[in-house]
């Protein structure tokens, strides 16, 4: 494949319009390739006159991800930014690139993800991992309209915020996994649109999952994604209404949860536990509970206890059910 590179010598008059478009940044230079292949290049601003290519850049020592890096009229496939030493992201990055495929932004310090900082891309997946994010503003992400995934992990976020994102109609999975979240709020998830959307959350230190948690969710069959949090409550009623295909909260600290959780309206398809700190009589609700209403109930070894984890499908003889079906009546 024969792709045009260029390396240009920028006058005053560039210079001056690099540091106005990027606030006081004054644009030093980068390093990048073409479909990971190619040779390197060393520049201020990436050139494309060729449609359908992967790039590769390492900001260098560039401390913001500005639009006046890129000279590209053509088509795109995906963008990966080494960003070892940004700390902060141009708003609206990329408008007028047609990126069709995947942006990544990783090993970055940007503390903070603006409001309109993603708008208006093309790109199908999305990704600002390992990058120190403690805040994502509201409306962060926004008019996304082809996006099916967004990778949100390893970052150092405190709060999930829902109005982070609006208007992501085809996102069908959120990854947010080794972040530093306390807590899910009210309305967490009705910005989603799509049936059998799943978001992660594993590896956190959620402690608190509000009652309204799911309230507004309009789509069916969610997987939400708990893994090793600091959960120990489930709200009566927080699964209300709403249909999911996996709940899983293998590795949190869930002992026991109230009669009338079992006594509410919803249905789940597969449902993964830690049977190993649940108090026994909880246990047997919980077995009870999935039979009655065709639930897959799942185990999982506590990881930190046992060292390893494993999956086994509870297993239970007619005899065993009727037994339990006898002893425990809701």
């Amino acid at each position: 494949m024969s792709v045009k590179k260029s390396i240009k010598v920028y006058n005053f008059i560039f210079v001056l319009a690099s540091v106005i478009g990027c606030e006081i940044h004054e644009i030093s230079l980068i390093s990048y390739t073409f479909d990971k292949h190619a040779k390197v290049n060393k520049d201020v601003t990436i050139t494309v006159q060729h449609s359908g290519i992967m790039i590769n850049v390492d900001l260098l020592n560039n401390t913001k991800l500005c639009n006046e890096m890129f000279n590209i009229t053509e088509r795109v496939d995906s963008i990966v930014f080494y960003s070892y030493n940004v700390e902060e992201i141009e708003t609206e990055l990329l408008i007028n690139v047609d990126l069709t495929g995947s942006l990544e932004v990783r090993d970055g310090k940007i503390k903070i993800i603006k409001r309109h900082t993603f708008k208006n891309l093309k790109t199908v997946s999305l990704s600002i991992t390992n990058c120190s994010i403690e805040i994502i503003e509201n409306e962060a992400f926004v008019d996304l309209n082809e996006l099916t995934q967004l990778h949100l992990w390893d970052n150092f976020l405190t709060r999930f915020n829902p109005a982070s994102f609006k208007n992501l109609p085809q996102l069908e999975f959120l990854q947010c996994d080794h972040n530093k979240i306390t807590a899910l709020e009210k309305h967490s998830f009705e910005f989603l649109t799509r049936n059998s959307t799943e978001c992660h959350f594993s590896f956190n230190r959620i402690r608190k999952v509000d009652r309204k948690v799911f309230n507004g969710l309009t789509v069916e069959y969610l997987s939400i994604y708990l893994e090793d949090n600091l959960i120990n409550d489930l709200p009566v009623g927080i699964f209300e209404g709403h249909t999911f295909a996996v709940v899983d909260l293998r590795s949190n600290t869930l002992k026991k949860v109230s009669e009338k959780f079992f006594q509410s309206n919803f249905k789940i398809q597969e449902f993964v536990l830690s049977f190993s700190y649940l108090y026994q009589d909880t246990l047997m609700k919980f077995v009870s509970w999935s039979v009655k209403n065709n639930i897959t109930l799942v185990s999982s070894s506590n990881k930190k206890a046992a060292g390893i984890g494993f999956m086994a499908i509870i297993f239970i003889s007619k005899v065993c059910t009727i037994a339990l079906l006898e002893q425990y009546k809701f």
